[in-house]
């Protein structure tokens, strides 16, 4: 067998955006202490093997040995051979295929990096979430309930899982989807909304562009007075 490629990238997707993160207790995150594994050409967390219709269809694992423990409301990425992967809950799946793939993932070498990488990104997504609530009341609003709608899925999962009415199974099953419904047409709004800010911002650094271009002999003349002293 060739020599397989495993990357494992910082786990930087949040599993819930990340004012939701916030909302969460220390503690609580702190609790969930998580163990993702390959060997055997198996993959198990925190010690189960997942079956094969948690995993990708077609995903060989043969050759690739690998423990990562990993905590809070985070996600693994691992990149094998070329093609990136993000562990969702208990099922392995192609970055590609879900509704994350334009989420931000970074390599980090080593663990201070990461550590440092990890309290960068946090940094970010705070100052952005503060902006925005100083600037679009409506798009902070729907963050939030994008935020409160991934707490409500998680819970009512957790609910599902553990149901053994079959009745209740199918009504709990029956509001999930409904959620999911909601979720799924909030956050094709919700970045439809920001792609579009996201060109007006494009469309206004173009123009600076043009204007800077237009007065191209003035800028150069200044810079050749800066830099001669005026002489």
């Amino acid at each position: 067998m060739p020599p397989r490629s495993l990357t494992l990238l910082l786990a930087l997707l949040l599993t819930a955006p990340l004012a939701a993160a916030q909302a969460q207790p220390a503690t609580a995150a702190a609790a969930e202490q998580h163990v993702l594994e390959i060997r055997d050409g198996r993959m198990l967390l925190d010690g189960r093997v997942l079956p094969p219709q948690n995993l990708p269809e077609g995903l060989d694992l043969r050759g690739i040995e690998m423990t990562y423990n990993f905590a809070g409301p985070v996600s693994p990425v691992l990149e094998i051979d070329g093609v990136v992967y993000v562990l969702e809950g208990e099922h392995f799946k192609r970055l590609s295929e879900t509704d994350r793939a334009n989420d931000r993932v970074f390599f980090i070498p080593d663990a201070p990096q990461a550590e440092q990488a990890a309290a960068d990104m946090q940094a970010s997504e705070e100052a952005y979430l503060q902006q925005l609530s100083e600037r679009d009341h409506a798009l902070y609003g729907q963050i939030q309930r994008e935020v409160d709608l991934e707490r409500e899925t998680l819970q009512l999962a957790a609910r599902i899982r553990s149901a053994s009415d079959p009745a209740e199974r199918e009504r709990l099953m029956r509001r999930l989807h409904e959620k999911l419904d909601e979720a799924f047409e909030l956050k094709q709004a919700i970045r439809a909304e920001e792609i579009e800010q996201a060109e007006a911002q494009i469309e206004e650094l173009r123009r600076l562009l043009r204007e800077r271009a237009s007065r191209k002999d003035s800028i150069i003349e200044r810079r050749v007075e800066e830099l001669t002293g005026g002489k």
